[in-house]
Order: C-alpha cells, then sequence, then structure tokens
C-alpha cells in the first residue's frame, strides 16, 4: 500500500512539472503562431497535434511510474489517455457560439416577422393619406364571402334579414368592345347580335341556344328575381356606352331604355312592369343603337344613386351586364362605386363575353374606402358553364352578398328593416 501511495505520489509530481513545462512550452509558442489568438489557440490542427504528442508522452511515462507491467493494461490506459485527448480536440467552440448565434438570430427574426405582421395589419397612416384613405378604412372594410351554395339557402337568408322585396335596376352595355367580345365565347359573333330565331323565342318559357349573352341574362333574371320586385312596382332600364354623337342614338352617355327604344307602348314611361317588356326593348335597340365607347361604370351608377334618391331612399338592387373592358383611367369607375356605399344601393355586374374581367374582381373585394362591400361580380360564362342548372347558378351568384350587404345597410341607419 505505502508503495502505492509513494508511486502516487510520485506520479502527481511529475504531473506537476509536465504541467508546468507545458504551460512554459505554450507560452514560449504562442509568438510562432502569429495570427492565432488567445481564444482558438487549440483549433489550430498543429497545435493539437503537438498537444495529443505530448499526451501520449505522459502517459506513458504515468505507465511507467505506475508499473503497469501488463501490456493489455499499457494499452487500455493509453487509449484512455489519448482519446481524451481527442475528444477534446473534436470538441469546437465555435459550433456552440454558432448554434448560439443561429438561436439568436432566428429570434430576431421571430421579432421583426412579428413587427412585419403589425406593420401588415396597421400599415403606415402616410401610405394611405397618398392614397387618400385612412388606417381605420383599411381595418373597418370587410369584404363579404360568397357563403351560400344553393339558390334556396340564400331565400331563406333573405327572409332571416327581414328583406322580402327590393327595386331593381337593370343596365346594359352598348360599348363598342361588344363587337369582338364574343369570339370564343359566342362562336365569334358581337354580343349584341340579333337572329330572327331568337327573336320568334323571346315569349317562350325556356332560354333559346340562339340568344346572345344579354338576352340570356335578362331572361334568367325574369325568371329568377322577378319574384323580389314588389307588386306593383316598375323596373328601371338604363343603357350606356353607346356612341352619344350619332344622330340616331340618344345624346345623354346613360339612357332610358323604355323612352327611346322606339316602342310606342313604353314611349311615356319611364320604368318596365317586368323584365320581359325590358327584353322587348333591349332586342329593338340591339338591332339598331350604334355602338360607341368608352365602357365606364361611373356614369349609370351615378345615376342609379340619383334613382335611389328620388325613390326617398328604398333599398335597391342594380344590375349591370357589360362586357368587362373598361376603357382608360377606371378611377372615374372606382370614385362612384365608392360614393354608391352612402346610399342604400348593391351593384351586381355580370360579365359576359370573353374579358378579361380583372378590375371587376378588383372592385369587388379591394375597395376598402366603401361604408360597406356593396359590389359584386359574376363572370356569366365561368358560374354557367359546368352547371347542372345553368339559371340557378346565374340567380345564386347574382343574390350571392345581397342578404349581408342588405344587413350592412341597415347597420349603416340608411334605411328601417321591411316590416315582416
Amino acid at each position: 500500500i505505502m508503495t502505492t501511495v509513494n508511486a502516487a505520489d510520485d506520479h502527481a509530481d511529475l504531473l506537476s512539472t509536465e504541467t508546468a513545462t507545458e504551460k512554459q512550452q505554450s507560452t514560449v509558442s504562442i509568438p510562432n503562431l502569429g495570427h492565432i489568438s488567445d481564444n482558438n489557440l487549440f483549433n489550430s490542427s498543429s497545435t493539437r497535434m503537438k498537444l495529443v504528442w505530448q499526451a501520449a508522452c505522459i502517459a506513458a511515462i504515468s505507465a511507467a511510474v505506475l508499473k503497469l507491467s501488463s501490456a493489455w493494461s499499457l494499452a487500455t490506459y493509453l487509449a484512455a489517455v489519448v482519446g481524451l485527448v481527442l475528444l477534446y480536440w473534436s470538441y469546437d467552440p465555435k459550433q456552440e457560439k454558432k448554434a448560439e448565434t443561429s438561436r439568436s438570430n432566428r429570434s430576431v427574426n421571430r421579432r421583426n416577422q412579428s413587427t412585419i405582421s403589425d406593420r401588415r395589419l396597421r400599415p403606415d397612416n402616410a401610405l394611405f393619406s397618398t392614397l387618400g384613405v385612412t388606417c381605420d378604412d383599411f381595418l373597418q372594410f370587410q369584404a363579404i364571402t360568397d357563403r351560400f351554395s344553393t339558390f334556396q339557402e340564400i331565400v331563406e337568408a333573405c327572409k332571416a334579414t327581414q328583406l322580402d322585396s327590393f327595386n331593381m335596376i337593370v343596365a346594359v352595355d352598348f360599348s363598342a368592345s361588344n363587337e369582338w367580345q364574343g369570339r370564343r365565347t359566342f362562336h365569334g359573333k358581337p354580343l349584341h347580335k340579333i337572329t330572327t330565331t331568337a327573336v320568334s323565342g323571346i315569349l317562350g318559357s325556356s332560354v333559346s341556344k340562339q340568344w346572345n349573352p344579354y338576352q340570356r341574362v335578362i331572361s334568367v333574371l325574369d325568371q329568377t328575381l322577378s319574384a323580389f320586385v314588389p307588386p306593383g312596382a316598375g323596373i328601371y332600364g338604363l343603357g350606356f356606352g353607346h356612341d352619344a354623337t350619332s344622330p340616331d342614338a340618344p345624346t345623354s352617355s346613360v339612357f332610358n331604355l323604355a323612352s327611346e327604344c322606339g316602342i310606342a307602348q313604353f314611349a311615356n314611361r319611364s320604368q318596365f312592369r317586368n323584365l320581359r317588356e325590358l327584353l322587348t326593348a333591349y332586342n329593338k335597340l340591339a338591332c339598331s343603337l350604334p355602338l360607341g365607347g368608352p365602357t365606364d361604370l361611373a356614369g349609370v351608377i351615378r345615376r342609379s344613386v340619383d334613382l335611389v334618391r328620388q325613390s326617398g331612399g328604398d333599398y335597391h338592387v342594380l344590375v349591370i351586364i357589360t362586357d368587362g373592358q373598361l376603357s382608360g383611367n377606371p378611377q372615374d369607375s372606382i370614385d362612384a362605386i365608392v360614393d354608391a356605399s352612402d346610399h342604400p344601393l348593391s351593384i351586381v355586374v355580370i360579365g359576359v363575353g370573353d374579358g378579361p374581367f380583372h378590375d371587376m374582381c378588383e372592385f369587388d373585394d379591394s375597395l376598402i374606402r366603401r361604408k360597406f362591400d356593396n359590389f359584386q361580380f359574376v363572370d356569366y360564362h365561368r358560374v354557367t358553364a359546368k352547371a347542372k342548372n345553368a339559371d340557378q347558378s346565374l340567380a345564386l351568384h347574382c343574390l350571392m352578398e345581397i342578404p349581408d350587404q342588405y344587413k350592412s345597410i341597415v347597420r349603416q341607419g340608411y334605411l328601417k328593416p321591411a316590416s315582416g
């Protein structure tokens, strides 16, 4: 036992001596390393090899002092010492720093993303001042989503909001772009093309395949939406987009279909009794009215607002049938839609022809200056092409937002709910 203790003491003294020697060697070798700092001294491969060699020497001397005569014991001891040195050699403090830096960066990124999200939710007021809106306008406006899947669901929703009836205004686009907008969707023919078969079939109960898109839409509106028009209430028919400079055309940019169609029974009237009469007037005008332009919704929307005022503020639904190609700057149309949100008026635009309808889609959900979402766009060919019942599909999409728009109008205080 005493021999072992003495050997251990000698081994400890030897380790102290070797440690002191090693420190001295390290101190002396530092100037030769040049670019290696104290923090990454042991990151140098040459320095680490020297450390392994020194550790091996220490292990050999220690084995001699401890009198490890067995070859197996000596090999095990040397392997343990060298293994510890190699573990230290493989340890790279930079990796921990990199990991810590990475965690810190991720935390900063999360904070930055949160800040960006806040900025997105609450944008810079200066930006919206430039656009003519406020941050509150952006946050308060809510676009109405399409949430009904059947026409019957809409009927029930209208009853739930006490909306039993509404006044209707139908506007028809006579702009020149209708001449070429049927290349893909109307067999290459102008959208206002009237055929003899179509005219003779107007009084039938089904939609003729020979009818143009405008005739089809008016007929479907007659079959599905006429039930919402109060008994005895007239339907306004408006035309726009024609060539007002022609001597055979109305001089006003927006004109009354009844008084301008040239049919004697409508000559002294401003309204139609039903949509069948409106369809008759349209057929006459489509055959004779010179098409013009530009396509602009502003005039017909403002004219409809005037009709709402004249009625004493009754709820109206304006249905605009158009090929959708606005000419020039759409700002006038945008301003008219925004101004119309101050009145009990819902605007439904039915796009016919080849399109494109990018502007209409933007008007549907992106005009945040409005007091409520008063605009619904319906792509006629898209909603009817694959529908089992094309008529009901069109009616469904036309009335899709009407119940929620009516609730918004009541909430704004524009009118009182209809009595049940």
